[in-house]
């Protein structure tokens, strides 16, 4: 547009000095022509508008290095000394309740547990399975018992609280397909996001070990785990979650606009990307399953910088020309620009 104004610049200056009277007649028949123009064959044709032209250039790349702006807020793990203190009293409380509930209608015979006795059943659940052995009475046999799980417990009082456990009522909800475990989801999920994040976080996919009956159960190869449920993880350098998200197939909880302009994949990244705070320059790494273009762009507007490994195909025009054969270890630089284009 500035070099169209530079060349008929003269012209325009010597048109404009017409009288008041030409200017209404010249702008009537302006608008009639335009009205004649944008209607062909009894159809309305729309004005195209701008278009963004991604443009790549060998360049190489200049990581922007900036200070990482932290909050310095008190973590609430520095005030939990035990699992205990993890889990709010309530949740015993609710767990008992469900359970004893349960066991009348499952047996018509209350089972009679507290929120003590959850609070010891879990205990030796953490205990179980950090030892993992084969056989459950071994806990409680003469050559191989288990002082601790031993005297917390009869092994027949443990197999009952075991078959009659639960968190929730008998009420299916069609729209979420955990909705047994849901409150303990839940209540990891919302202590996950009340952890302050380090700069270096990452987002990827874990399995749950599970080989049980449910209808999300996924078999992935090459998983340290590779029957169970599948969950998609922030998290940082250390291990720690700061939040997840539960595949449940179509019924997954994300937002439909964004899954309709970034697909699946990409409203899983952003979503978990939301806990990441803008304006702070968090780095933020996924694989070749999270990355697209797209995703880059609109992270980078909120100065979280990302990094991944890409398909081929999800690199929109880029003239790609490493090869196979090239020497291990080669690299190709190049860095994209936007173009605005009428």
């Amino acid at each position: 547009m500035e070099m169209e104004s530079e060349e008929y610049g003269d012209n325009y200056d010597q048109e404009s000095q017409v009288s008041d009277g030409e200017d209404e007649t010249i702008e009537e028949k302006t608008v009639e022509m335009i009205e004649e123009e944008t209607v062909q064959k009894g159809k309305e044709t729309k004005k195209k508008k701008p278009k963004e032209e991604e443009k790549w250039r060998i360049k190489n790349f200049a990581p922007k290095r900036k200070a990482w702006l932290s909050n310095n807020s008190k973590d609430i793990l520095e005030d939990i000394n035990s699992p205990y203190e993890y889990i709010p009293e309530y949740f015993y409380e609710v767990v008992a309740d469900e359970t004893n509930l349960y066991s009348v209608r499952n047996t018509t015979k209350n089972i009679n547990t507290s929120k003590n006795e959850i609070k010891d059943l879990f205990a030796m659940y953490i205990i179980m399975g950090i030892l993992k052995f084969p056989r459950l009475r071994q806990y409680w046999q003469t050559l191989t018992f288990i002082s601790t799980i031993f005297e917390t417990m009869t092994r027949n009082r443990f197999t009952n609280l075991r078959n009659n456990l639960h968190l929730v009522n008998n009420k299916p909800d069609n729209n979420n397909r955990i909705w047994k475990v849901r409150p303990i989801v839940d209540l990891f999920t919302n202590r996950s996001r009340m952890l302050e994040l380090k700069q270096n976080t990452c987002i990827d996919e874990q399995m749950i070990p599970f080989k049980g009956k449910i209808n999300i159960k996924q078999y992935i190869k090459n998983k340290p785990s590779p029957w169970g449920i599948k969950c998609y993880l922030l998290y940082g350098a250390s291990g720690m979650v700061y939040d997840l998200i539960a595949y449940q197939g179509k019924t997954i909880s994300l937002d439909p606009e964004t899954s309709e302009v970034f697909g699946i994949t990409g409203a899983i990244t952003l979503t978990l990307a939301n806990r990441i705070p803008a304006d702070r320059i968090f780095n933020l790494y996924a694989d070749i399953f999270f990355t697209s273009i797209p995703i880059i762009k609109l992270l980078t507007e909120k100065k979280i910088w990302f990094a991944g490994t890409i398909r081929e195909n999800r690199i929109q025009s880029c003239p790609f020309t490493l090869k196979n054969k090239d020497p291990h270890g080669s690299i190709k630089k190049l860095s994209i620009y936007m173009k605005i284009s009428s």
